[in-house]
């Protein structure tokens, strides 16, 4: 019941949120200094509480449903070494298939986006294509986190949805915190 009670809410709020226009999401990711800017983008569309979505093996929901979703040791672009981490996309998921078939979404404080990185294993952009939309006279001197939310955001044709999140500890001051704790992954597609 508090499940679905939270459901309600979440999709109230994203309902309410549908008043914010593309263009004023597409203002404040392209006149953004830092990541608190995306992060504002994200609140404007979403409200204070973010769906976050991750698809998985049976296997591997099997763990979640039990003990809730935890960070494992894996690779990215970002690091050489191995890293606890877990990826999500934000606001909807694509990646159903046959090799990962079970769907979770995960409600989260915006708060918790602070934990996150964009994921830019796949998005390639050229800096022609970035100086359309951002002045590049001080592209340099943005911080790597924004610079990597911009050009997701124009790689994935100026929308928020779908945006991949690698979520870490690495920003907590306890590198063995729990930063799912007191967070419920709902079910959607089992």
């Amino acid at each position: 019941m508090k499940d679905l009670k939270q459901f309600i809410k979440t999709t109230i709020i994203e309902f309410l949120n549908e008043n914010v226009t593309q263009n004023e999401i597409k203002n404040k990711i392209f006149n953004a200094t830092d990541f608190d800017d995306w992060i504002e983008a994200v609140r404007m569309k979403y409200g204070n509480i973010i769906p976050l979505y991750h698809a998985t093996t049976k296997e591997k929901s099997k763990i979640i449903d039990k003990d809730g979703f935890k960070l494992t040791y894996g690779k990215n672009y970002k690091s050489f070494g191995r890293e606890a981490i877990i990826y999500f996309q934000l606001g909807k998921s694509d990646y159903l298939s046959s090799n990962r078939p079970v769907l979770y979404r995960l409600d989260v404080p915006i708060d918790f986006l602070y934990n996150a990185d964009i994921d830019m294993d796949n998005p390639t952009i050229s800096d022609e294509e970035i100086s359309k939309y951002v002045d590049m006279e001080y592209w340099d001197d943005l911080p790597y986190e924004i610079k990597n939310a911009i050009k997701y955001f124009i790689w994935n044709d100026f929308k928020l949805e779908g945006t991949e999140l690698i979520i870490s500890n690495r920003f907590t001051q306890d590198t063995d915190e729990n930063i799912f704790k007191g967070l419920k992954p709902i079910k959607i597609v089992d």
